[in-house]
């Protein structure tokens, strides 16, 4: 109930701010966002990165997030644009695609554009960027398989549809250390039993191929100094779905009907 009051609350307020309806400012300089010709637009674009870069991966804010943002999204479809935007921008792993490095791109160039982050001139931890890219996963697995609200004829705007596009597109490139593994045990964490559900043999047709073949290839390319644990990981979760013929919910959906 908690969260059901406070995820509508969230709701009613940005969708305010989307419609132009909300004033900023202070004393008597406070005006409707509608005012500026680029205001709601501005809005929607703050709003798709502060989604995609705030991102908790405490399962319970996760869903909330998921259920507010795909409202807003079936009701102002430029959002949903702008948050693809985001998500591309920040983790092209969601696209999927791996960025090769270009002829001059510089090694800082080059890995800003794989979403990695500078700090005073110095590339991120390669943990930190895992830890973040994780929460992106998740949170983009999350949209698709969270149900819109009853009300309403307009459709679910990103569906499950779209994380079997993703999961395919995915087990098409040529592996990455690290990374594979991590995203690809993200995402089967959290969409992997609706795909079940909904898919079937398809799908455990996906989970085979990862188990005998791409595993053998994320390992190919792994070099031997490197951590090894994200593909233990993907190992461990992708055997014991082979061998129950199941995948296990995720932790932290809210109700079907939640408001």
């Amino acid at each position: 109930m908690q969260y059901t009051q406070h995820t509508l609350e969230q709701y009613n307020r940005l969708t305010s701010v989307l419609r132009g309806d909300k004033t900023v400012g202070t004393g008597r300089n406070m005006q409707r966002v509608s005012d500026h010709p680029l205001g709601v637009l501005f809005c929607m674009y703050s709003m798709a990165k502060k989604f995609v870069s705030h991102v908790d991966v405490k399962p319970c804010v996760l869903f909330a997030y998921a259920s507010v943002i795909v409202e807003l999204w079936r009701e102002f479809p430029d959002f949903g644009k702008l948050l693809l935007g985001a998500f591309h921008e920040q983790c092209p792993y969601l696209i999927p695609v791996f960025w090769p490095q270009q002829e001059g791109q510089s090694n800082e160039q080059y890995y800003k554009s794989l979403g990695y982050q500078y700090i005073d001139g110095q590339v991120e931890k390669q943990e930190l960027f895992l830890k973040r890219i994780i929460a992106m996963t998740q949170l983009y697995a999350a949209i698709t398989i969270t149900p819109k609200r009853a009300c309403g004829s307009k459709p679910h705007p990103h569906n499950l549809m779209f994380s079997w596009r993703w999961m395919a597109a995915m087990l098409s490139l040529d592996p990455q250390p690290d990374v594979s593994a991590t995203l690809l045990y993200s995402y089967i964490k959290i969409a992997g039993n609706k795909m079940a559900v909904t898919y079937r043999k398809q799908f455990f047709k996906l989970i085979h191929f990862i188990k005998n073949n791409y595993l053998r290839r994320i390992k190919q390319v792994t070099p031997e100094d490197q951590s090894q644990q994200s593909i233990y990981i993907l190992e461990e979760l992708v055997n014991n779905i082979v061998k129950t013929n199941h995948v296990p919910p995720p932790e932290g959906q809210l109700p079907a009907k939640l408001w």
